[in-house]
C-alpha cells in the first residue's frame, strides 16, 4: 500500500511539475519582429507596386478576417484535420512518423500547423532529432501564449507558396492578382496544396504544374468534390507585377511602409504617361527626349497623375530623376503671381497703360527674350505676351523684395537665404519645383489660399494660407485667358484656357502650368543635365505638350474645361471702360469693352478723349493707332491722351528721289516733353527703334511702307502719328 503512494505522490509531482513547466514556458514571438512587404494601391484600389520586404521576400500581412472559410477548411484538411483539439502537438501521429522512421517505410507528415509555425517563424532545421525536438518545444510554446486564431494567422502569413513568395496574401496577389477573399475554390485548392511541397509544386517557376493540379484534384475530392474546382488555372508570374507611377511610389515608400493607397488614379496616370511619351517620340528629332508632368484637382489639393520622366528605366536621360521634385529655373511662370500683387495692391488693373521699353534698375538691365520691344501696352497683353521689362518695372515697384517674400511666405522649398535675386526673380533666376509651381497655380483656382498637396489618400485636409486675395486670384486668372493667346480643348472650343508659360534663360527649360475648370496641370521639357536646347520654349515645346494631355484627359477622363466666374460675394465689378483710353467709359466713348475692377482698390480714372473738343487736342490717326492696339492708360502715371508728351513736325508722307543717297534717307525723330522727362523710347509698328534723350532728335532710315510711329517717356507718356514712306521716284 505505501509503495502505491510513493508512485501516486512521484505521478503527482510529475504531473505538477509539468503543469507548472508548461505554464512557466516563456512567451516566443509570433509575427513581432517579421518585415512585410509594402502594397501600393491608387485612390480606387488598383495596385501600383508590391515591394518585397527588408528580407528580399514577397511578404503580405492580413488579418483573419481577410482569409475566406474555404480557404481555412482545405488548409485543415489538407494539414491538420485536428488543429483546433490539440496542443500544438498531435502525439498519435508523431508515434506513427516514428515507427515509419524505424521500420524505414514511407514517411507522413507529424508536423501540425503549429509545428509548421515554429519551424516558419525561427528557421528550424527538422530534418534532424535535434531540430525535431526545438519544433515540439517551440510549438508547445507558441499553443502556450497564443489562441488557435492567432497562430493561424501568423500560418497564413508564414506559409512557403514558392520562389521567395510567403505568406497567403502575397502568393494569392502575386499568382492571381487578387486579395485572398476573392479567390475562387480551384484557385483557394492550388494555395492550400503550395506549401506542403512549394518548390516542386511552384506553378510557373520552374516546378512541375501536373504535380499541382494532381495534387488539387486530390484535395478537392476530400472537400468538395465539386467539379468546377478541378479547372485549368492561369498563374501570373513575379515579373509581371505592376510597376506603375514609379516617381511617386518611390517617394511615398520614403515616407511611408506598409499596405496604403495613393490619390493617384492609375487610369488618368496612364493616359498622360502614354501623351508624354507618345509626344517625346514625336519630338526626338529635334532632341527633346525628357518631360514631366503634374495634375492636381484644386478642391482637394490630391494629386491626380504625376510623370517624373520620360522614362524611369531609359539611363540617357537619367530617367529615375523625379523632374516633379527637381529644382529648376521656373522662366516666365511666376509672372502672374507679380501682376496678381500689383492687382491686390492697387498698383494696375488689366487695362493699365504699361511700357515695355528698355529701362535700367540701378545695375541691372533686363531684356525681352526676342531682343524686341513693343512699346506701350495693356496689363493683359504684357503679361499673356510675357514681356520682362513690365514685369520687372511691376516688381519693382511692388519693392525689390515682394516676390521673393510672396514666395518664402507659400513655403517655397530651395530658396537662398537674404533673395540673392533681387528682381531678376521674376524673370525665372530663383529655381522652384513642379510640385510649388502646381500649388501656387492651385492657389488662384482657391481664390488665393494656398494649399500643400496630398499624395497620400489618407492625408488630412488643411485650410490652408490666404496669399492673394480671392478678387486678385480672379483677376489674375482672367487675364490670362486674354484671346490674343488664348488656347481651348477640342471639347470647349469657347472656353480660353487660363495658362502660363517659361522659357528659361538659354532654353535650359520649357513650361506651360494651366488651368482647366478645377484641375492644374503643369508641365515641363528639358534635360537633367541641363543641357540648352534652342526647342525648349514654353510656348512652342511645352504649350502643344501641354494640350495633348489635356485633351486627352478631358476626352477619357471628362474633365471639364468651364468658364470663369468671380467668387460669390466678392468686392469685383464689371465695368464699360473705353476701348482706346481704357479710362471708365464716358457717355461719348463710341467702343467699349468690359473690364473687371475691385471697387476701392484698382486705379480707375473717366475718359475725357471723347468730350466735346477731346479728338481736336489729339491727332486722330494717333487716336486710331491707340484704339487698334486697345492701348488702356496707366492710371498709376499721367494719362498718355493728356500727357505733354508729342511728336513733333513729321510729315505723314515722305518721298526720297532715286539720287538721294542712303545717308541722306534720314528722319528725325523728336518730340516735346515735360521737364520731369529725361529719355524717350521710339517704335516703328511696335518694332523698338532705340531711344533718345529728352531734347535730342532719334535718327531713322525706314525703308517704303506704312508706320505708325509710337514713343513713350520715362514718365508714362506716350503718342503716336502714322505715317508713310513712298518708293522711291
Amino acid at each position: 500500500m505505501k509503495r502505491c503512494w510513493l508512485i501516486a505522490l512521484f505521478v503527482a509531482v510529475c504531473l505538477l511539475a509539468a503543469s507548472s513547466g508548461w505554464y512557466l514556458l516563456p512567451r516566443p514571438l509570433l509575427l513581432e519582429g517579421v518585415t512585410f512587404s509594402s502594397t501600393i494601391r491608387d485612390r480606387h484600389g488598383a495596385l501600383l507596386r508590391f515591394t518585397t520586404a527588408s528580407d528580399q521576400r514577397y511578404r503580405m500581412r492580413i488579418g483573419m478576417h481577410e482569409v475566406p472559410e474555404d480557404l481555412v477548411e482545405a488548409v485543415m484538411k489538407q494539414e491538420d484535420r485536428g488543429y483546433w483539439k490539440h496542443i500544438g502537438v498531435n502525439p498519435l501521429s508523431l508515434l506513427r512518423a516514428m515507427g515509419e522512421l524505424l521500420i524505414g517505410g514511407p514517411r507522413s507528415g507529424a508536423s501540425t500547423l503549429t509545428m509548421q509555425v515554429a519551424r516558419l517563424r525561427y528557421h528550424l532545421n527538422t530534418r534532424t532529432i535535434p531540430g525535431k525536438l526545438w519544433q515540439i518545444l517551440y510549438a508547445l510554446r507558441i499553443e502556450r501564449h497564443y489562441d488557435k486564431a492567432q497562430i493561424l494567422e501568423a500560418y497564413f502569413n508564414l506559409a512557403p507558396y514558392g520562389r521567395n513568395i510567403e505568406g497567403i496574401g502575397a502568393a494569392s496577389l502575386i499568382y492571381f492578382g487578387k486579395r485572398p477573399k476573392e479567390l475562387s475554390r480551384q484557385e483557394i485548392l492550388a494555395l492550400a496544396v503550395l506549401p506542403q511541397s512549394p518548390t516542386k509544386r511552384t506553378p510557373v517557376h520552374g516546378g512541375d504544374p501536373e504535380s499541382l493540379l494532381r495534387a488539387r484534384q486530390r484535395l478537392n475530392r476530400l472537400t468538395w468534390n465539386d467539379p468546377l474546382a478541378d479547372l485549368p488555372l492561369h498563374y501570373h508570374r513575379i515579373e509581371e507585377l505592376p510597376f506603375f507611377a514609379p516617381h511617386s511610389v518611390q517617394a511615398a515608400l520614403g515616407h511611408k511602409q506598409g499596405n496604403f493607397p495613393l490619390t493617384l488614379d492609375l487610369s488618368t496616370q496612364g493616359i498622360t504617361q502614354r501623351e508624354l511619351q507618345q509626344y517625346l517620340r514625336d519630338r526626338s528629332s529635334a532632341g527633346v527626349n525628357n518631360a514631366a508632368a503634374l495634375l492636381v484637382d484644386s478642391e482637394s489639393m490630391e494629386v491626380l497623375a504625376s510623370v517624373g520622366s520620360g522614362g524611369f528605366w531609359n539611363r540617357l536621360i537619367a530617367g529615375q530623376n523625379d523632374g516633379t521634385r527637381q529644382f529648376r529655373s521656373p522662366g516666365s511662370t511666376l509672372k502672374p503671381f507679380v501682376y496678381g500683387m500689383a492687382v491686390e495692391h492697387g498698383l494696375i488693373n488689366p487695362s493699365s497703360l504699361m511700357f515695355d521699353t528698355p529701362v535700367r534698375f540701378g545695375d541691372y538691365l533686363p531684356e525681352n527674350i526676342d531682343g524686341a520691344y513693343d512699346g506701350p501696352i495693356p496689363a493683359r497683353l504684357a503679361l499673356v505676351r510675357s514681356r520682362n521689362l513690365p514685369a520687372v518695372t511691376l516688381a519693382a515697384r511692388l519693392g525689390p523684395d515682394a516676390l521673393y517674400r510672396f514666395l518664402v511666405a507659400a513655403e517655397v522649398r530651395g530658396l537662398k537665404a537674404n533673395n540673392p535675386y533681387g528682381l531678376s526673380a521674376v524673370l525665372g533666376t530663383v529655381d522652384i519645383s513642379m510640385q510649388d509651381l502646381v500649388r501656387l497655380y492651385a492657389a488662384l483656382v482657391n481664390n488665393g489660399r494656398l494649399k500643400p498637396l496630398r499624395t497620400f489618400l489618407d492625408d488630412p485636409k488643411t485650410e490652408g494660407v490666404q496669399i492673394l486675395s480671392p478678387e486678385a486670384s480672379f483677376i489674375t486668372l482672367d487675364m490670362l485667358t486674354t484671346s490674343e493667346a488664348a488656347i481651348r480643348l477640342p471639347s470647349a472650343p469657347s472656353v480660353n484656357l487660363p495658362y502660363k508659360t517659361g522659357t528659361s534663360t538659354g532654353f535650359h527649360d520649357a513650361w506651360c502650368c494651366g488651368v482647366i475648370g478645377r484641375y492644374v496641370l503643369v508641365v515641363w521639357l528639358g534635360n537633367f543635365n541641363g543641357r540648352a536646347n534652342p526647342s525648349f520654349t514654353g510656348r512652342t515645346a511645352a504649350v502643344p505638350l501641354f494640350l495633348r494631355i489635356a485633351s486627352r484627359l478631358a476626352a477619357d477622363k471628362k474633365i471639364i474645361a468651364i468658364p470663369l466666374s468671380p467668387v460669390p460675394k466678392a468686392n469685383l465689378l464689371q465695368i464699360n471702360v473705353c476701348s482706346v483710353s481704357g479710362c471708365i467709359a464716358g457717355p461719348n466713348c463710341p467702343h467699349l469693352k468690359k473690364e473687371w475692377v475691385i471697387p476701392g482698390v484698382s486705379p480707375i480714372t473717366r475718359c475725357h478723349l471723347h468730350d466735346a473738343g477731346g479728338l481736336e487736342n489729339w491727332d486722330s490717326e494717333a487716336a486710331r493707332f491707340f484704339e487698334n492696339v486697345g492701348l488702356p492708360r496707366k492710371a498709376s502715371l499721367s494719362n498718355p491722351l493728356n500727357s505733354e508728351l508729342r511728336i513733333l513736325a513729321l510729315p505723314k508722307v515722305i518721298s526720297w528721289y532715286r539720287t538721294q543717297r542712303s545717308a541722306e534717307r534720314v528722319i528725325a525723330l523728336r518730340a516735346q516733353a515735360g521737364n520731369q522727362v529725361k529719355q524717350l523710347f521710339w517704335f516703328a509698328n511696335r518694332s523698338f527703334l532705340g531711344s533718345a534723350e529728352r531734347g535730342q532728335a532719334f535718327y531713322w532710315s525706314p525703308a517704303p511702307g506704312a508706320y505708325t510711329i509710337a514713343v513713350t517717356d520715362d514718365q508714362g507718356g506716350a503718342a503716336s502719328v502714322q505715317i508713310m514712306v513712298e518708293p522711291d521716284r
